[in-house]
C-alpha cells in the first residue's frame, strides 16, 4: 500500500502536489490543464498606462514579452511541467521573443507560494481558490536578487477562469501613486486535440 502510495504521488504535476486536496475545487478545466498541460490561443488586449505611467509600464512590458504598442494581438501559450516546476510560455504574434515564465512551489496550498522567474525578475505569488478561479496573491518581488521596495513595487493583479469553454485571464500591473502600468487580458481557447485526449486520461 506505501509503495502504491509513492507512486500516485510521483504521477502527479507539480501543480497537484502544491494543492492537495484542494485541486478539486478549481474548474475541472483548470484541472486538465494543470494535470496535462496543453496549448491556450486567441485574441488578446495590451494596454498601457498614461504619463509617466505609460513610460514605466513599456519597461515592464518590455521585460515581460509584452508588444510595443497597446490594442489587439493574438497570444499562443504552452503549458507543461518538469518534476519539480511549472512552465508557462507565452508568444505573442508581433514580438520576436517568446516570454517564458518558471513557476517553482513552494510549501503547499493555501500558506505557501510560488515563485515566477522572468529573466531577471522573481515573484512571489500565492494563490486564492474563489469560485473555481485561480487567483494570484503577490507577496514579494526581486529584480537580479535584489528584494524591490515594497514603495516601488508595482502591485500585480492576476487570476484565471473558464467560463463557456474559454479561459479568462487578466493580468494587470499598477501603482497606488501613478495607477495603471499594463494590462493585458483576453479569452483564449485551449487545444481541443488535447483537451479531448487528456479527458480521456
Amino acid at each position: 500500500m506505501a509503495a502504491s502510495l509513492v507512486y500516485s504521488e510521483a504521477m502527479k504535476t507539480v501543480t497537484q502536489q502544491w494543492f492537495g486536496e484542494h485541486f478539486n475545487q478549481l474548474h475541472p478545466d483548470l484541472q486538465v490543464l494543470h494535470t496535462h498541460g496543453g496549448t491556450l490561443f486567441g485574441e488578446v488586449e495590451v494596454s498601457y498606462g498614461a504619463g509617466l505611467a505609460f513610460l514605466i509600464g513599456k519597461r515592464f512590458g518590455k521585460k515581460l514579452g509584452l508588444p510595443k504598442t497597446a490594442g489587439v494581438t493574438e497570444l499562443r501559450v504552452e503549458i507543461s511541467h518538469t518534476d519539480d516546476a511549472m512552465i508557462w510560455c507565452r508568444q505573442f504574434s508581433n514580438t520576436p521573443n517568446a516570454m517564458t515564465s518558471l513557476f517553482s512551489p513552494q510549501g503547499m496550498y493555501p500558506f505557501g507560494n510560488w515563485t515566477e522567474t522572468i529573466g531577471a525578475i522573481t515573484i512571489d505569488l500565492g494563490v486564492e481558490i474563489r469560485h473555481g478561479e485561480w487567483h494570484w496573491v503577490q507577496r514579494a518581488a526581486k529584480l537580479m536578487g535584489v528584494p524591490i521596495p515594497k514603495v516601488l513595487l508595482p502591485a500585480v493583479t492576476a487570476s484565471k477562469f473558464v467560463s463557456d469553454n474559454l479561459y479568462h485571464f487578466n493580468v494587470m500591473l499598477s501603482h497606488r501613486g501613478l495607477g495603471m502600468l499594463l494590462q493585458y487580458s483576453g479569452a483564449l481557447s485551449l487545444d481541443t486535440v488535447k483537451s479531448s485526449e487528456a479527458r480521456m486520461l
